[in-house]
């Protein structure tokens, strides 16, 4: 049919707005079309909306230069805490004042070991990559939440929610050249938080490789250890990207896109799980030098003490609590849901201090410089 025809008959014509490809709509009929299936925190049993205008267009807002639709059957299985503002805002003020304060003492460590030339060594080339890594994973969060927030457009939603348009959810625009700088902002967010969990595990390895192996040269395998902590991940980090832009090139990225996920996250799982094994091996041998080092009349709550003292410092240096979190189910609602995001975002943002603090100024040889 020509264009002529089609306004005639009153049809608005389809379109695609980022999420949804919508149909041809009646004119002053409301079109209802399922919750796209590849975003994983949608409701899939739920519909969106849209309504054709009678002059044969879809419902446009023009202060806000973008076309109107309903999502909110989508969002409703999202957590029911996803409409409050202020908690959602204090635990923003919480993982940033971690991740500044990370930052900052991270900072320090590798400006220390860099200036004294008596600690340049392989162990502490490992340690400050680790420094650094937790540094650029702070660094692409605060990046990631400005960038995709801006293209949101959050204050806007807010400002039409208060004037009684709550059941409507802003549609992306479809012009795709807009999100390029978040979708960037979002990949680069995802490959260095892959680097930090890889560079956690590459010092578990190592640690690991001095308690086991007899004859260890550490400095033969730091290249392995860098193409480990900074290379792999960028190959699985890639390969999501390119996967995301064909199968679900939807607004920032920052939704989950169904199985596309696992693309990045089973590697990371991966890393997490093997980090754990080795950190359960680790104590293993120390418990049992620890007993066999155990003389006779040796106070037994001592070498309770020391070990204890051991397995704390090793599951900070191991991020044993990623496991804890990985393990804990994702059906929690209410107060067990806002407890668990709580601990989770501190340990995450605060571990880059904790780190810091055991490598570098509770060091004895730091401290002797």
């Amino acid at each position: 049919l020509s264009v002529s025809a089609l306004l005639s008959e009153g049809n608005c014509f389809p379109e695609w707005d980022g999420l949804i490809c919508w149909p041809r709509g009646s004119v002053g009929k409301t079109l209802a079309v399922p919750c796209p299936p590849y975003v994983y925190d949608f409701n899939h049993k739920g519909v969106a909306f849209r309504h054709c205008s009678l002059n044969g267009t879809w419902d446009f807002v023009h202060s806000l230069n973008r076309t109107w639709a309903n999502y909110s059957e989508c969002l409703h299985s999202l957590q029911p805490e996803i409409s409050s503002r202020k908690f959602f805002d204090r635990l923003c003020v919480m993982y940033t004042v971690g991740y500044s304060i990370s930052f900052t003492s991270l900072a320090v460590a590798i400006f220390i070991i860099g200036y004294f030339r008596r600690l340049h060594c392989t162990r502490n080339y490992i340690h400050m990559h680790l420094f650094v890594s937790f540094m650029l994973r702070a660094v692409s969060i605060f990046i990631k939440d400005k960038v995709v927030h801006a293209h949101l457009g959050i204050k806007e939603l807010d400002s039409l929610l208060a004037n009684d348009l709550r059941s409507i959810a802003i549609a992306p625009s479809v012009d795709k050249s807009r999100y390029v700088g978040c979708k960037i902002a979002v990949v680069t967010f995802i490959y260095f938080l892959a680097t930090n969990y890889y560079w956690i595990l590459v010092e578990g390895l190592y640690l690991h490789s001095l308690i086991f192996v007899a004859f260890f040269s550490d400095s033969k395998y730091l290249w392995g250890f860098t193409l480990i902590g900074w290379g792999f991940p960028a190959v699985f980090v890639v390969a999501w990207a390119v996967a995301r832009a064909i199968v679900a090139d939807a607004r920032c990225w920052e939704l989950s896109a169904g199985e596309i996920k696992w693309i990045y996250q089973a590697p990371i799982l991966a890393a997490i799980g093997l980090n754990f094994i080795l950190f359960l091996n680790t104590v293993r041998v120390l418990a049992t030098k620890i007993w066999e080092t155990h003389a006779v009349g040796c106070d037994t709550r001592k070498q309770y003490r020391k070990l204890a003292k051991s397995t704390l410092v090793l599951v900070l240096v191991f991020g044993v609590h990623y496991i804890v979190f990985v393990c804990l189910p994702h059906t929690f609602t209410g107060l067990a849901w806002e407890i668990r995001m709580h601990c989770e975002l501190f340990f995450n943002s605060f571990q880059g201090f904790f780190v810091s603090i055991i490598y570098c100024y509770c060091n004895g040889e730091v401290s002797l410089e």
